[in-house]
């Protein structure tokens, strides 16, 4: 940190953004005045995020998914991150596709398997 205030660099050309999901184990040396000085916290997705998300990471895949099974997404994934909602979108058409490579749509049993295999690694990491 200290060498992107030197002379070869205006201190005002400079941003730093550093990102974590784990602040408690940030060395304090980050934290004194003159480095990391602005904090803003993102919290995860709420429920009507989570809603929001998976909605848009689904737009333009075909899909028959029922209204049940998105709601059941969208409970289940309580506590997950924007990436995890993408991945578990991403894993549900790769589902599909390995069950069948012309898969016409995404279907209900193809996101069950995604958020059974979602809750096993939750559940693994607690």
């Amino acid at each position: 940190m200290d060498g992107i205030f030197g002379n070869s660099v205006a201190p005002e050309s400079v941003l730093v953004v550093a990102t974590t999901d784990r602040p408690e184990v940030l060395d304090p040396a980050l934290l004194r005045p003159g480095r990391l000085e602005v904090h803003i916290e993102v919290p995860l997705p709420d429920k009507r995020a989570r809603g929001e998300i998976l909605e848009a990471k689904l737009l333009h895949t075909p899909s028959n998914l029922t209204l049940d099974i998105f709601r059941e997404a969208v409970d289940a994934t309580a506590g997950c991150s924007g990436a995890d909602l993408e991945n578990l979108c991403r894993e549900a058409v790769m589902t599909g596709l390995r069950e069948d490579i012309h898969m016409p749509a995404l279907e209900d049993c193809h996101m069950r398997t995604s958020l059974e295999e979602l809750r096993r690694r939750l559940q693994a990491s607690r």
